[in-house]
């Protein structure tokens, strides 16, 4: 019986390490291009924009920015 709860548990721990390892590989996956998208918006911004296409363009920013945010709290809750 002893043996069998050492088995478990080593699985579970095995288990938990690779969900572990695929949310932080996830992250950085999305986190990398965000951050293209989010420095091009930027200079986007820095030009001279129509009212219509400064609005779309800080829904673009706020919209990437939090789900960089998000990106991020999952990466921390893999740490």
């Amino acid at each position: 019986k002893a043996m069998e709860t050492e088995v478990d548990l080593s699985k579970a721990k095995a288990a938990n390490d690779a969900k572990s390892q695929f949310l932080a590989n996830m992250s950085h996956e999305m986190r990398t291009p965000l951050n293209g998208v989010i420095g091009v918006n930027q200079l986007l911004l820095e030009t001279k924009l129509d009212p219509e296409q400064r609005e779309l363009a800080d829904l673009t920013k706020t919209s990437a920015d939090s789900l960089l945010s998000v990106i991020n709290d999952i990466l921390d809750l893999t740490r």
